[in-house]
């Protein structure tokens, strides 16, 4: 009998969340750098700010929710997932 390891829907949705903020804080980056060069520099640094503050009210609620899991208790091996059965779904 094979074990296959297996993770929470919260614990794939944080995963995603932490890769779109990591995307979106690079592309950011980029756009930082030729910001000065943007024919419409005035309207371009408000779209930036805009978007960088978006950004970090996205990672605060992402930090909300960790720390909402934390003091619920809630651990990747406890999280409710049909099947699973020690933190393992169980393969025939």
């Amino acid at each position: 009998m094979n074990t296959i390891p297996t993770v929470s829907p919260l614990e794939v949705l944080v995963v995603m969340e932490l890769e779109t903020i990591r995307l979106e804080h690079e592309r950011l980056s980029q756009q930082l750098t030729v910001l000065p060069l943007h024919p419409d520099a005035d309207r371009a640094l408000l779209d930036f700010e805009r978007s960088m503050t978006a950004l970090q009210e996205r990672s605060g609620r992402l930090e909300r929710l960790l720390d909402g899991m934390s003091s619920w208790g809630l651990e990747d091996s406890e999280m409710p997932v049909a099947g699973r059965h020690h933190g393992e779904l169980t393969a025939a």
